[in-house]
């Protein structure tokens, strides 16, 4: 916005007041006034980190569009994705603790009434399910957080498709990025080195631009990278042979967001619809459970 209100005439004070509110605003004002550039200003604040290394191959308005599509990368839609899934796992882990207040505290009052139904192994055999259930969501989270943005991930948990898909597609965006502006190899690997990512995405950016220095061609690095989806090498390759890298790339990184996108959209339909039919077992459970006492009164 503060680009596009420059190109309009407007001076950079205005500019930068109707562009960036509250603090953020005021800082940028503030070391203008000190007789600071833009880019020096822009650059202490956190989400435009990335303009400084920017700036050595693109110009002030490349870089704040550059930025701004790799937050999107990065970000895609996660947090609302993720919103979307804790409400289902809520929901599992509410029907749990239920069956585990049921397990501790009703059913040994009812014991003379369930004995015969064989309601107390269904319940323990319900409560042994959930709680394997739980605990593997758990697990998977806790892996995919570890293959995503674990400070020392170790290889297993990079190997998910979810995880080298993520990391593979902010890897082809930076390159397409940086790779449109004719820098040489040196340069885009430096720029790289300075990209926001995880700490594995960080080590491997220096094991790659390492093996180049040492002579290794960078098509070449990027396919040894243990988490580089194979689909992303194979796009490389074929852009080379045509002479299109960043058309390929760019290919994939549009094919990549809309298969992660279904991944995701399945992965919230199932889990909420296992939430959904918790719900509905536990409430036909609870009701065989209360009822008990009539049927055996009926019995009499």
């Amino acid at each position: 916005m503060f680009l596009s209100l420059q190109h309009l005439g407007i001076p950079a004070q205005l500019a930068v007041s109707l562009a960036f509110q509250g603090t953020e605003g005021r800082r940028i004002l503030e070391g203008l006034r000190q007789g600071r550039s833009l880019p020096d200003v822009l650059g202490t604040q956190s989400q435009w980190k990335l303009l400084k290394p920017l700036l050595k191959v693109m110009d002030l308005q490349q870089s704040v569009m550059t930025i701004r599509e790799l937050a999107k990368t990065r970000n895609w839609k996660e947090k609302p994705v993720l919103g979307r899934l804790l409400y289902p796992a809520a929901i599992l882990a509410g029907v749990y603790g239920m069956i585990l207040f049921f397990d501790a505290m009703v059913l040994p009052m009812m014991l003379d009434f369930l004995e015969q139904d064989g309601l107390p192994a269904l319940m323990r055999t319900v409560r042994v399910l959930y709680g394997l259930l739980l605990m593997t969501l758990l697990a998977s989270g806790v892996c995919l957080y570890l293959g995503l943005e674990g400070q020392h991930a170790r290889e297993i948990f990079l190997q998910p498709a979810y995880v080298r898909s993520s990391h593979s597609l902010y890897l082809a965006s930076c390159l397409s990025a940086l790779l449109r502006t004719q820098a040489s190899t040196a340069m885009v690997f430096e720029v790289l080195e300075a990209m926001e990512g995880s700490r594995v995405f960080q080590t491997q950016i220096r094991r790659m631009k390492q093996s180049i220095r040492q002579g290794t061609g960078w098509q070449a690095a990027v396919a040894a990278v243990p988490w580089v989806d194979p689909l992303l090498v194979q796009h490389m390759e074929t852009g080379l042979e045509t002479g299109d890298v960043c058309g390929l790339l760019e290919v994939y990184i549009r094919q990549r967001e809309k298969n992660r996108h279904m991944q995701m959209e399945s992965l919230c339909r199932y889990l909420t619809m296992t939430a959904y039919g918790s719900v509905g077992f536990l409430a036909v459970l609870v009701y065989q459970v209360l009822l008990a006492p009539m049927n055996m009164l009926s019995a009499v």
